[in-house]
Order: structure tokens, then C-alpha cells, then sequence
């Protein structure tokens, strides 16, 4: 980066100049006081091409964890559920 001041604004860093910089997409809600950024387009593209899911895991409602990675190779539904 040459030019480090194009980073800030004022004393505040500039996170969506941060991002321009790394070639991430970003999304920012100041009022909010949240910022996401994303992958890159090179990630995005790798983890399309590749049709992998990214790796995770939950419990289910006696505790006991499950990784997605033990059903590989079958069909999966995922399905997931919010109140609001």
C-alpha cells in the first residue's frame, strides 16, 4: 500500500478502503456498529469450482456433535430456521 493515509479518515480507519485495497466485498453499518467482509472473488471461485461445502458442525438436542464432512458423498438438507 502506498498510500497509507487513503486507509483513514481522520483518526478512523476506513474499513470499506480496507477492503477495496484486499478486493473483498464488504457491507457496513455504522449506525449499527457492524461490519461484514467477504471472501475474495479468487476463494469465492475456488470453493464454487470445487462444490464443497465449507467445513462445520452442530450438536444435535441430546448434545452430541455431527460434522457435515460424515455424510459426504450422500444428499444432505440442511435446514435452518430464525423467529424474527
Amino acid at each position: 500500500m502506498r498510500d497509507r493515509a487513503a486507509l483513514f479518515q481522520g483518526d478512523d480507519l476506513d474499513l470499506s478502503a480496507v477492503a477495496a485495497v484486499l478486493g473483498r466485498p464488504s457491507v457496513i453499518d455504522a449506525e449499527g456498529g457492524i461490519a461484514a467482509l467477504a471472501m475474495d472473488a479468487d476463494g469465492r471461485r475456488q470453493a464454487l469450482d470445487s462444490l464443497r461445502a465449507p467445513s462445520f458442525g452442530l450438536d444435535d438436542l441430546d448434545g452430541n456433535p455431527h460434522r457435515l464432512e460424515q455424510w459426504r458423498g450422500q444428499k444432505k438438507l440442511l435446514v435452518a430456521f430464525a423467529s424474527w
